[in-house]
């Protein structure tokens, strides 16, 4: 009678919490783990299956799994293909996928993650956003092909990705670190 809910990409933690959001380590920030929503569900009746494609984060994440109650299953998995049924899933988080895998798939990927989400699934995505202050906004663009080059992150995309797509509809939106990092529920 628990919840059975997709990780995707276990790569960042954000040292406070997100709301409807548990993270396994709120100690550092960037720690690879597996976010999990729990909403109002008791830790001990979930079922989590997080999965990557790099094994290194997967290594690092099968030491986060160690701190939670939850039953957490580590699967190495490309996003373009999730190996699970249609309608699978009862709760979908991908922490900064959309906006760090190449354009040219991220509609296949947000594609995928919808198809093994269940009709009433809530997906939650984090993305990285130029901040409304303009100089930092200013600060951000010129120096932006910095995080692009080592971690092919593209600021502003994730929530205009979602907005579009006529599968989903956008319930709520916050800022969840100063005003450069965005929770999008759909």
């Amino acid at each position: 009678n628990g919840s059975y809910t997709a990780v995707v990409n276990m790569n960042n933690s954000l040292k406070r919490r997100i709301p409807g959001i548990l993270t396994l380590s709120d100690e550092q920030i960037n720690a690879p783990s597996a976010q999990l929503v729990t909403g109002d569900i008791d830790q001990n009746n979930i079922l989590v299956t997080a999965f990557d494609n790099s094994a290194r984060m997967l290594s690092v994440a099968r030491q986060r799994v160690k701190l939670s109650k939850a039953v957490i299953k580590l699967r190495k998995m490309d996003i373009k293909n999730i190996n699970f049924s249609d309608n699978t899933f009862d709760n979908i988080v991908a922490t900064f996928v959309l906006c760090v895998i190449p354009k040219k798939i991220e509609q296949r990927a947000l594609n995928e993650l919808i198809r093994v989400a269940k009709p009433n699934a809530r997906l939650y995505f984090l993305e990285y956003v130029y901040s409304d202050n303009k100089l930092r906004a200013f600060v951000m663009r010129i120096t932006s092909f910095i995080p692009k080059l080592l971690f092919s992150i593209r600021f502003n995309t994730t929530y205009q990705l979602i907005k579009s797509n006529k599968l989903l509809s956008i319930k709520k939106t916050e800022f969840v670190y100063d005003d450069v990092i965005r929770l999008i529920v759909a």
